[in-house]
């Protein structure tokens, strides 16, 4: 997908040992060789640079026009949670059941908790993938020789705001996987994969050929065509947090067999839900209802499912630039302070942070 690359530069502190004048001409040539550069002939820079003892400003371009700051702002975020919560910090998901066992019937519900993992799911670690957790939350209630459930699955999301994305964050993302929302229970990095299939010629219908996973209780609406050939990927889903429709638009290659883009999951909650209640079906193939818990009913804790390290975390994080990490890392923060996870708190407790 073609975007317009905006960059934000800040320099927070700059101590030298050389004067301050020629700290400037090093700066100035230096910054006029990186906006020289042909990669930012359709790009926006901004850089301030300010002498942290005397509040001097040595250089200044765009210092006053607000640009998004793109991936470079992930490093104070690294930085602040490696710091503030550790390398070793593991995110948890509890599992558990309410009700009575009898003869194989699970009289209540099963429960399953978040504390915001973002890796619950994720395919980047042994372990975590869909696959693997499911089978082992299967068997921790086989285990306790349930074979039919005369309940629900209760998901439980409510340690973190219903906010699953700050506010100002454009339309043309929030469908699209690398605007996937940061829940208090995620699943599969919230994110789901489209393989499409394109007509011979510009212009031709695309088919969705398979999705993974399956969706549950969402409508798609598919208006992506064909395009030039060679045009690459185009193609944009149109969505929010908590929508049951989802629209797909613009245009990829003509003749494509398999070409994939990927979405974000509008209620990952829920969708890890529905999984486990397929995992968990009856002989008869009937499966437990899904519900949204958003009180602290009590339940029987059978298991406690660990994140990898934040060392681990951290390492793709910016490996990979994973957008969703960054945003469940700052309502991490707040979580761990003040017991709920909220954007505009974690981003005090940031901001605190480096005023020590």
């Amino acid at each position: 997908m073609r975007r317009l690359v905006y960059m934000s530069i800040c320099l927070f502190s700059f101590i030298h040992s050389v004067t301050s004048q020629s700290v400037q001409e090093r700066l100035d040539k230096a910054f006029q060789q990186f906006i020289a550069d042909p990669q930012m002939r359709h790009a926006i820079a901004g850089i301030s640079v300010v002498n942290s003892e005397s509040g001097q400003i040595l250089l200044e371009y765009n210092g006053n026009t607000g640009l998004a700051p793109a991936s470079c702002q992930k490093l104070v975020t690294s930085a602040t949670a490696l710091e503030l919560l550790g390398i070793n910090y593991r995110y948890k998901t509890e599992i558990g059941y309410d009700g009575e066992i009898k003869d194989g019937k699970l009289t209540g519900n099963i429960h399953i908790k978040g504390f915001g993992d973002p890796t619950l799911g994720s395919w980047r670690y042994t372990g975590t993938s869909d696959t693997s957790i499911i089978k082992q939350w299967q068997k921790k209630i086989r285990d306790l020789r349930i074979k039919k459930i005369d309940g629900q699955i209760m998901v439980h999301a409510d340690q973190w705001e219903t906010a699953s994305v700050p506010g100002g964050w454009p339309w043309d993302d929030m469908g699209n996987y690398y605007g996937a929302g940061a829940y208090g229970l995620n699943w599969r990095e919230n994110q789901y994969d489209l393989i499409l299939k394109s007509g011979p010629n510009p212009g031709d219908k695309v088919m969705i050929a398979k999705m993974i996973p399956v969706l549950h209780n969402m409508i798609f609406t598919n208006e992506l065509v064909a395009g030039k050939k060679g045009s690459g990927d185009n193609a944009y889903i149109y969505s929010a947090p908590y929508n049951d429709r989802a629209f797909i638009r613009g245009t990829i290659p003509p003749a494509q067999s398999a070409f994939t883009i990927s979405g974000s999951m509008t209620d990952p909650a829920m969708q890890l839900g529905y999984t486990l209640a397929a995992a968990l079906a009856d002989g008869a193939g009937k499966q437990p209802g899904v519900r949204a818990q958003s009180n602290q009913k009590s339940f029987q804790s059978i298991h406690v499912q660990y994140s990898p390290v934040l060392d681990s975390i951290n390492y793709w994080f910016m490996r990979k630039s994973v957008n969703l990490y960054g945003e469940a890392l700052v309502k991490t923060f707040a979580f761990e302070k003040n017991g709920k996870g909220a954007t505009e708190d974690g981003l005090e407790i940031m901001k605190d942070f480096w005023k020590t």
